[in-house]
């Protein structure tokens, strides 16, 4: 398996910064050799991102996970094999071109299921593709300057049916990307959609929560509320929703997509001991208490 570094021999990068219809500076600053981006820090620390839904990886029916150890570079797969409960991990690719990458959740790249990866020393977002065994079957750069908290690629915000992306800058404003529906999976310059975010833990997309069949964003703040921001299905989100207090002890929390096959999407989290946790979700913005899976999932965090 290649570095994801020695994948960028060929790639035209274009200088500038675009601004949204909003006025609003894009964040992701084009660049034509590889430059550190950073971004103002933030004082809040965050969750781990380093796990999420993969999707119906092999077409069984069931989702699956997705798990990177930034220690070893290794992405795992785990196989949903029932109603929330998950095999052994198969190592599905490496990761192997910077200590400090980040992966994130991603719709399909060359229509395979896969996800998304920043290599932080430069902040290249790249698109992974895994085929029906799991294994890495395609990856490549979509675009510079993705020097972002967080992102999620996973989720249809605008109603065509398209994965779009939705990031948060170290300075707090929130960003939607729409998909274009290409290959690569590539996403327009971003819109801007919230400020104030510099405080939230984790922001992360749900392909719908509250039961409208309408993509949604949740967040945990510093102080450890869950919230949910309900999508309108075009682009737009109605005032946030409180879920409930006691989520900042969380060393990670996501969407698992439905892993209890009721239909419903389900949170999925990691304890600070290791512990895999599920949430299963109720379809009205609530969720069960949750569940323990498994153990073993520190070195994610």
């Amino acid at each position: 398996m290649r570095s994801i570094r020695h994948r960028l021999v060929g790639v035209v990068a274009v200088v500038g910064a675009f601004v949204a219809s909003t006025g609003a500076a894009d964040p992701r600053v084009h660049v034509v050799r590889h430059v550190r981006v950073a971004p103002a820090a933030s004082s809040t620390s965050v969750m781990s991102t380093n796990v999420s839904s993969a999707g119906d990886v092999n077409g069984d029916g069931r989702n699956d996970l997705l798990a990177f150890n930034p220690a070893t570079d290794e992405v795992r797969l785990y196989r949903g094999t029932g109603a929330a409960t998950f095999g052994y991990g198969r190592l599905a690719t490496l990761i192997t071109s910077d200590p400090e990458a980040r992966i994130f959740p991603g719709g399909t790249y060359y229509s395979r299921p896969g996800f998304l990866a920043v290599v932080n020393s430069d902040s290249w977002l790249y698109g992974y593709g895994l085929d029906r065994a799991g294994d890495e079957s395609c990856c490549g750069p979509v675009a510079p300057g993705w020097g972002l908290r967080f992102l999620d690629g996973h989720a249809d915000f605008t109603g065509d049916g398209i994965a779009d992306a939705v990031g948060v800058t170290s300075s707090g404003y929130g960003y939607l990307y729409r998909g274009r529906g290409d290959a690569n999976a590539s996403f327009t310059h971003g819109t801007r959609i919230a400020s104030g975010w510099a405080t939230m833990r984790v922001v992360f997309a749900a392909t719908d929560v509250t039961g409208d069949r309408r993509a949604d964003l949740l967040g945990v703040d510093s102080a450890g509320v869950l919230w949910i921001f309900p999508g309108t299905g075009k682009g737009t989100f109605t005032p946030k929703r409180k879920v409930g207090s006691g989520w900042g002890g969380l060393g990670a929390l996501f969407s698992a997509r439905d892993v209890t096959g009721d239909g419903r999407v389900d949170l999925g989290a990691i304890t600070s001991t290791g512990t895999l946790r599920i949430y299963k979700g109720r379809g009205d913005g609530t969720f069960s208490s949750a569940v323990a899976v498994s153990s073993g999932w520190a070195p994610y965090l």
